[in-house]
């Protein structure tokens, strides 16, 4: 699932099963009025599994593995642009649900 932050208000619910890997994403082109990323990190926190990350020159990613049923994890993706002035960070909420 990817989310645009043209608003930079994330209204669309990110919701994983437990049992699955799945990757979450940020469109961060707006945001970034024309530069690129340069740099981008993820904050996991406990409970959920960091399996893997990447980004584009606009599009940060990060898969996810594991989870509790029920629960809502806050993931952070902070960025730095190309500039090296811009620092941005975004929260996403991710609700895990059995599917």
């Amino acid at each position: 699932m990817t989310t645009s932050l043209g608003t930079g208000v994330i209204t669309d619910p990110y919701i994983k099963d437990p049992d699955n890997t799945e990757p979450f994403a940020i469109d961060w082109t707006l945001r970034l009025a024309g530069n690129t990323i340069a740099t981008s990190a993820w904050s996991v926190p406990a409970g959920l599994t960091n399996a893997g990350e990447n980004n584009t020159s606009t599009i940060a990613t990060l898969v996810l593995s594991g989870g509790t049923a029920g629960e809502t994890y806050a993931v952070v993706n902070s960025i730095v642009d190309d500039s090296g002035f811009k620092l941005l960070d975004q929260t996403i909420y991710i609700t895990i649900s059995e599917n």
